[in-house]
């Protein structure tokens, strides 16, 4: 689903806007190994074909819509424990579960597309300062590329290139999305064992009613462990649902510890604070249902997907807005960058591909 752009950071160059620092997992073992392949050939053949299958797309009209909810998660028993992985999560005996939240973000994207280069690329959100709604555009109608920046009113005019796939060459257009990576030609998964840890298959699900199937990708740092589940539509092999799932990593539960001999001197009794004759007293008496840990984060990005839409008339045409200025570059045109190295760029992006479908 969709991940790159400027106003929402989140959901950056998505494809992707992920820059988690990724530890490769690394093990080894003497003996007959029956842990599970780190990248299941079938899972991998699943994404292959759905990059295929977006790179043969003569027209797609896409919206997607986005959910985070928020997971708190009991205090592991160890001061160095792991928290429960996303799929388990048990509550400790003699404790309330802990609730969990989830509402709709306001973040939302809208995307249009005819071969060989007519383009609507929509990214609403909400002004931080006034609450008002905005939309960034990116439009393509053949002949001439506009886009539009809501924080400043501006827009931009190029030349449209010839077909999406050298839409990289344009100085102002920042794809936002897994899609649209995978529509421009350019493959996220490309180099797969140098992005996930663990590449699984999860089997089938229904989204709204269209069979997908799941592919899993993990990887693990010090600080969290990150899921990104993909489904798949088993007939068509496009991108239904998109969730990611965050769970720190927790360190040492008292302040100091390492986890050597030396912790002991950090338990040692200490003076009990001075009180506070300002401050009101607190009851012996604790209401708590049990220790909370650290919370789990799940963001949902929900696919809308029409692969053969009958667009309204206006649908790939520019209206300058009220009071908006063209916008000028004012920076040397010899330090302007070339199409290769825009497509670096936006390659470099997509392979962070996990955090730049997370909505910040």
């Amino acid at each position: 689903m969709c991940t790159g752009i400027r106003t929402l950071p989140d959901i950056r160059a998505i494809c992707f806007v992920f820059n988690v620092a990724l530890v490769l997992v690394s093990t080894s073992c003497c003996c007959a190994d029956t842990r599970p392949v780190p990248h299941d050939p079938r899972a991998v053949t699943i994404l292959r074909r759905m990059v295929q299958a977006y790179r043969e797309l003569k027209s797609l009209d896409l919206e997607v819509a986005f959910t985070v909810a928020t997971i708190p998660l009991p205090a592991p028993d160890h001061p160095f424990g792991i928290p429960p992985r996303a799929d388990t999560e048990p509550a400790s005996p003699g404790q309330h579960a802990p609730q969990a939240s989830e509402r709709q973000l306001e973040q939302r994207i809208r995307l249009r597309f005819v071969a060989p280069n007519r383009l609507r690329l929509e990214l609403h959100d909400t002004d931080p300062e006034s609450g008002r709604s905005r939309t960034a555009l990116y439009l393509s109608d053949g002949r001439t590329f506009w886009s539009y920046i809501p924080e400043k009113n501006w827009y931009t005019r190029e030349k449209a290139p010839r077909n999406l796939r050298a839409f990289s060459r344009l100085q102002h257009f920042h794809p936002a999305c897994l899609e649209l990576l995978m529509l421009m030609g350019i493959d996220p998964f490309q180099e797969l064992k140098q992005v996930a840890d663990q590449v699984r298959y999860l089997g089938t699900q229904s989204v709204r009613g269209v069979p997908t199937e799941v592919v899993e990708l993990a990887t693990t740092s010090r600080a969290a462990e990150v899921l990104v589940h993909l489904h798949v539509g088993q007939r068509d092999s496009l991108l239904y649902r998109i969730v990611h799932i965050t769970t720190p990593v927790p360190g040492p539960i008292a302040p100091g510890k390492v986890g050597d001999a030396l912790d002991a001197l950090i338990d040692a009794p200490q003076p009990p604070p001075m009180e506070d004759p300002e401050l009101p007293a607190v009851s012996a008496t604790s209401t708590s249902t049990g220790p909370v840990g650290p919370f789990r984060t799940r963001v949902t990005c929900e696919n809308r997907v029409t692969t053969s839409p009958v667009p309204p008339p206006d649908a790939f045409q520019f209206i300058i807005p009220p009071g908006a200025l063209l916008y000028g570059p004012t920076e040397n045109p010899a330090r302007r960058k070339s199409g290769m190295e825009r497509l670096r760029e936006i390659w470099q992006r997509s392979r962070s591909f996990p955090s730049a479908i997370v909505p910040r």
